[in-house]
């Protein structure tokens, strides 16, 4: 799984699949995307990850 997952600058973070719990449903999902603003916490253009302001 490819995730985009961040507490810090930097690329995206490898993850191990979740596992569904009772109730859940697992899915997969072809596309995702991310806006601007993201891409500009990703390269630590405007603060931390997780800041807001």
């Amino acid at each position: 799984m490819r995730a985009v997952a961040f507490k810090e600058v930097g690329g995206p973070e490898e993850l191990a699949a979740p596992a569904p719990g009772p109730g859940e449903v697992l899915m997969r999902v072809a596309y995702a995307d991310v806006n601007f603003g993201e891409v500009q916490h990703r390269l630590g253009d405007v603060g931390p990850p997780g800041v807001r302001g």
